[in-house]
């Protein structure tokens, strides 16, 4: 017997070759590993090895559900990408939500492990009977929200997709892959292991339910749930600001860092989430079956962008307050390059301020930046941004990371 929130198989599918295979996952791995990167950590055990290249056709890429996605318990509509990070050179593991893990889960698969690479860009369409190869060298070069945009004109009806953008298509060691527009499985680089196999992008579609074991006893502890989410007060926070609610919270207790990590003291009014709610926020964007809804709609209005997706702490901290830029305006334009470079915006800030520390330390030139860069210079950070997605200039040193550009 299947357990229950799973369908107890995966799809693999192996690019050299352009097909695929349904693998069963043992009752005994899921139990043992629960789901998520946990089991992931299980299936790639085998995959991994310490000489394996990260950039290379053997590495494998795994997209992977736990038992609640696509079920009705509240909050779980994530999916972890786990491989060999090329950041690291490790173990990578990265979650994202939104609707693409509910509808990933609702093909009737667990998850889909992606091995070898292919040819020419291509894009996957994952639905019950399997996996269909389409071309997308049309797409490549595109933006990520551009890449969604034109793969849901493309097939039609209810699709949902995750994909890279130029940064992933460059190899960036830091790029992501982002769903569902500005949700993002941001960390550990797995953009560039996408892009090395040129697969642009992954669309999933289906309605094939995951079994439930229980559902009376399931409905019972959903209700249980509910009531502990509206007591408890961060998830309050987080619900009325988003993330970004943490900013004002973490300067109180000296744990939200500015400058490079060099100072705790900054002008935190300017850029609280609460600041951020009364002048941009305009509606909430939950993911699939959240209560909570701390993804929020903003307006923007500048630069010929007038919306863009939820700024949280991460995108305040690090390519803001880090660089010593406290302009919103700033700040969410930057969050929005990233999202459509396909940028992981933890570490695309934290190598801007970085780069900007070395170079206030004598160890980068002015030439490198025609003319020099200091902290609050958003108009150059803006323009590294462009060049670390598309390996032009410093950019190329900046792609590899911060222990890359160190080691220089």
């Amino acid at each position: 017997m299947v357990v229950g929130g799973f369908h107890g198989k995966i799809l693999q599918v192996n690019l050299s070759r352009k097909n695929f295979s349904k693998v069963e996952i043992k009752d005994s791995e899921i139990r043992s590993f629960i789901g998520g990167t946990g089991l992931a950590a299980s299936i790639l055990y085998d995959y991994l090895t310490l000489d394996l290249n990260p950039l290379s056709p053997e590495a494998p890429l795994l997209f992977l559900t736990g038992p609640f996605t696509g079920t009705i318990v509240p909050l779980s509509s994530r999916y972890a990408l786990a491989g060999k990070s090329p950041l690291t050179g490790l173990w990578g593991e990265s979650t994202s939500g939104g609707y693409f893990p509910f509808f990933l889960k609702q093909t009737g698969y667990d998850g889909i492990l992606i091995i070898g690479s292919l040819e020419k860009p291509t894009y996957l369409l994952v639905g019950e009977d399997g996996v269909e190869f389409r071309d997308a060298s049309h797409l490549w070069g595109f933006s990520t929200y551009e890449t969604m945009d034109a793969i849901k004109r493309e097939v039609g009806g209810k699709v949902y997709v995750a994909c890279i953008g130029p940064a992933g298509e460059n190899l960036v060691k830091y790029s992501c892959v982002l769903n569902d527009n500005g949700r993002a499985a941001g960390r550990c680089g797995f953009g560039a292991v996408m892009g090395f196999k040129k697969l642009k992008a992954v669309a999933v579609y289906g309605s094939r339910k995951p079994p439930i074991a229980k559902i009376d006893d399931l409905k019972g502890h959903i209700d249980l749930a509910l009531n502990e989410i509206k007591l408890n007060p961060f998830i309050h926070l987080i619900k009325e600001y988003s993330p970004a609610g943490y900013v004002s919270v973490g300067y109180g207790f000296g744990d939200t860092p500015a400058y490079y990590f060099s100072s705790t003291i900054f002008p935190m009014i300017k850029v609280s989430g609460r600041t951020l709610k009364l002048n941009y926020y305009v509606k909430d964007e939950p993911c699939a079956g959240c209560p909570i809804g701390c993804g929020k709609k903003i307006l923007y209005g500048k630069n010929g962008i007038e919306y863009v997706d939820t700024v949280g702490y991460e995108a305040l901290i690090s390519p803001g307050l880090l660089c010593g830029i406290f302009s919103l305006d700033d700040i969410i334009k930057i969050h929005h390059l990233c999202n459509v470079y396909g940028l992981d915006i933890i570490s695309t800030g934290v190598v801007l301020a970085f780069s900007i520390y070395l170079y206030k330390e004598g160890f980068l030139a002015d030439k490198e930046f025609n003319g020099g860069i200091d902290y609050g210079d958003s108009g150059k950070i803006i323009s590294l941004i462009e060049k670390i997605a598309k390996r032009v200039d410093i950019g190329d040193l900046l792609a590899e990371g911060v222990k890359n550009i160190g080691l220089r």
